[in-house]
């Protein structure tokens, strides 16, 4: 299913795509973490 020539635009949105998912799963985290913990 891959194109005879790479879109560099859609190479690059797949990688800002990857980019923002990680963010928001370590930013979840951390405020997950930071509400279970009993010292702030």
């Amino acid at each position: 299913m891959s194109a005879p020539t790479e879109s560099p635009v859609r190479l690059a949105a797949e990688t800002w795509e990857s980019l923002f998912r990680a963010q928001v799963a370590v930013m979840r985290r951390l405020q997950a973490a930071r509400r279970s913990s009993p010292w702030p």
